[in-house]
């Protein structure tokens, strides 16, 4: 379009007698709303040029009808700037997002690394303390405190052998009435998580061995609890057929997930947070943790459903059975990707990802 000459030619005088029929007229009317409604503004005003030459006398009339044409045009230039913000909007917005994830994915990969260490110290070898300290405060996450302490005791403990050391016992938690049946740490490796026969979960301060938290609402045994990977949430399964969704800070219960016909034996939230896994009898279930809507059913296995988690960026998922199998799904689609199969018939009870 040339805007400069058409507007001269929309400014021009118009006083000709008719050049063509009243119903030629109206077909070109016809053609040119056809045209703007596909959008082909060119043509449509190309259009009412030719109608206003037609019937001169309908000058004031097409002059309005151009001017509608302006109007969108403009109009959609606005929608094509308002569209290509807000795109520019969602893309930061995602990324933002994808690297906090990326971030609590690697501390809680981290803190995973610091904890192997410390266990290797404990149990006297301190090569495979070092390097995996090493590992983790070169590769994984050189901020995280946890790390740089773990790999300043490796370190040291290797430049001061004694064949008899071991390192110390640092805490003893103990509160609950029966059997403890599951433990983690949080993200920041500075609480811990931890399930009971009592019907209880209760948080620690993973230093002091300081009782924070007890959270009561569950009817029997827990069997599995579960941090975001932000901190904020708990999950927990339980044998009365249900998962709950816990405020870390406040022991708030937040929502309960019923809709499993036998206890449920294992939780995972996905590393965004938006999704929780359960596991009950030989199913895997995904829940919105805010609606508590269920969005995907797996029927995973041929026995018990003991262990789910998520893969690190969310994509994939494992869960491991009585069966004797392990398997990998979409967590979109909840197409199986891998059964991985032992040797022999004998329940595997866990599974994590690199």
């Amino acid at each position: 379009m040339k805007p400069i000459l058409i507007l001269l030619l929309f400014a021009l005088p118009f006083s000709a007698a008719a050049q063509c029929s009243m119903e030629e007229y109206q077909n070109l009317l016809k053609e040119a709303k056809t045209a703007q409604k596909k959008g082909q503004y060119d043509l449509a005003i190309n259009k009412f040029f030719s109608a206003r030459v037609c019937r001169p006398e309908k000058d004031e009339e097409i002059k309005r009808k151009i001017l509608e044409v302006f109007k969108e045009v403009n109009n959609q230039k606005v929608l094509a700037v308002k569209n290509a913000e807000e795109a520019r909007r969602q893309r930061d917005t995602a990324t933002v997002e994808r690297e906090k994830a990326e971030k609590r994915a690697r501390e809680n990969y981290a803190n995973d690394l610091v904890y192997k260490s410390q266990t290797a110290l404990r149990d006297g070898d301190r090569n495979t303390a070092f390097q995996l300290a090493r590992f983790a405060h070169r590769y994984v996450d050189d901020e995280n405190s946890n790390v740089t302490r773990a790999l300043a005791e490796a370190v040291y403990y290797n430049e001061n052998p004694d064949i008899t050391h071991r390192l110390p016992w640092a805490e003893n938690f103990t509160g609950h009435n029966y059997a403890v049946t599951n433990v983690t740490f949080s993200p920041d490796g500075k609480w811990l998580a931890t399930t009971s026969e009592d019907s209880t979960a209760k948080i620690w301060d993973a230093f002091s061995g300081k009782n924070i938290l007890t959270l009561k609402g569950h009817e029997a045994a827990v069997y599995s609890i579960a941090f975001s990977l932000d901190g904020k949430w708990l999950a927990t399964a339980s044998g009365d057929k249900t998962a709950k969704i816990w405020d870390a800070q406040s022991g708030k219960n937040l929502l309960t997930l019923e809709e499993h016909d036998y206890a449920v034996s294992s939780v995972a939230f996905s590393p965004d947070g938006k999704w929780l896994a359960t596991a009950s009898t030989n199913m895997v279930k995904i829940w919105d943790v805010l609606s508590g809507e269920n969005i995907l059913i797996l029927v995973a296995h041929d026995d018990i459903v003991n262990s789910v988690t998520f893969s690190p960026d969310g994509k994939w998922l494992a869960t491991t059975s009585d069966d004797g199998t392990a398997k990998i799904w979409d967590a979109l689609s909840g197409n199986g990707i891998l059964t991985l199969e032992r040797s022999s018939s004998d329940a595997v009870n866990s599974v994590a990802f690199s």
